[in-house]
């Protein structure tokens, strides 16, 4: 396999448009998940491809669509995906030779939210994968209580991207919030903030606020901005806090993960909640953790940093080195190249 060139496909919607802005520096490669990295190396050819347009139509207009789509994906040594898991089914139905990767991001969501039936469906659906990329340990493990075999998975760690968002020392005073899936607890932190003299700015779709009552007036809410923004919201924060919350059936496996990262390689500390995927990437020390869903524990670990200078300055630079060293794109890319090319051995 050595003189062969692999070809590998990533099955997504809106892709190819991130790809255009990270080509021009207005967009982190983690919104592409650090694979654009392999569109430059010599061993791979490697594209996405934006599937949308076989989920339209009329029922039997989208399984025609489908069945070509699988039959055109022959072409690849590698297909991988994390939503439109259905075309692993026609993929086995119609018995393809190519192997098939699901990228995890919530099968854990997935499956805890499925009634008896769809969990049966989705098990077997998953199973005929032939290998699984998990972000986080804890993924794994409940992959494997559910009986999926612990030789048709591996684990990567997450990485975001350590150049587009650099360190600030300057702050311009306020706490930072943003989220846009539906596993971000904006009710707890709304409840700390309105005994807390700050500015306070969530970034999040108004519809992970709807159930939320009262706001207090230091509050401000941003329902979207682009990437460029989202960057200097983060350069010019106090601090940044990453509200999740504890059911494990809402918004992705890792929720806050992507934010969490972020935040750290543009060396602001960090005001969360644990999840298992902190403990598995051994963040637990360079985090304030409050305690999931209590307003009160999170209003005064916000206090405690906002009071204690050299806790802030030691959070600010261990986050950020943890980035440049470990948790960034280019290395998540270099280790996710190894799974993918054992794959064809």
């Amino acid at each position: 396999m050595k003189n062969k060139t692999i070809k590998i496909v990533y099955l997504a919607s809106g892709k190819n448009r991130y790809l255009d802005l990270w080509k021009k520096g207005e967009a982190p490669s983690n919104s592409l998940y650090g694979f654009n990295f392999l569109m430059n190396d010599p061993e791979i050819d490697f594209c996405f491809l934006n599937i949308r347009e076989y989920y339209q139509g009329n029922f039997f207009l989208k399984i025609y669509k489908k069945i070509k789509l699988i039959k055109n994906l022959e072409k690849y040594d590698i297909v991988i995906l994390h939503q439109y898991l259905d075309l692993l089914f026609l993929r086995f139905f119609f018995k393809s030779k190519n192997k098939w990767v699901i990228f995890n991001i919530n099968l854990v969501t997935l499956l805890s939210k499925s009634n008896k039936v769809k969990l049966f469906i989705w098990k077997k659906i998953i199973k005929s994968a032939d290998f699984i990329i998990n972000l986080s340990n804890f993924q794994e493990r409940f992959l494997i209580s559910n009986n999926l075999k612990i030789s048709k998975m591996k684990v990567v760690k997450f990485g975001v991207d350590n150049d587009f968002y650099q360190k600030n020392n300057l702050h311009q005073g306020y706490i930072l919030s943003v989220g846009l899936d539906a596993g971000r607890d904006f009710k707890t932190l709304v409840e700390a903030i309105s005994l807390i003299n700050k500015k306070v700015i969530i970034i999040s779709p108004q519809r992970n606020l709807k159930n939320i009552k009262n706001f207090p007036k230091n509050l401000v809410i941003i329902d979207s901005v682009d990437k460029i923004r989202l960057r200097s919201y983060y350069s010019n924060a106090q601090i940044i806090v990453v509200p999740s919350k504890a059911s494990k059936k809402i918004g992705s496996d890792c929720s806050g993960q992507t934010v969490l990262l972020e935040a750290l390689a543009s060396g602001k500390p960090v005001v969360t909640n644990l999840k298992e995927w902190i403990i598995d990437y051994n963040l637990k020390d360079k985090l304030i953790i409050y305690q999931t869903e209590n307003p009160k524990d999170l209003r005064e670990k916000i206090n405690s940093l906002i009071n204690n200078k050299d806790l802030y300055e030691n959070l600010s630079y261990e986050g950020r080195q943890i980035i440049e060293n470990k948790l960034n794109s280019k290395r998540m890319m270099t280790n996710m190249k190894k799974q993918l090319l054992n794959l064809i051995k």
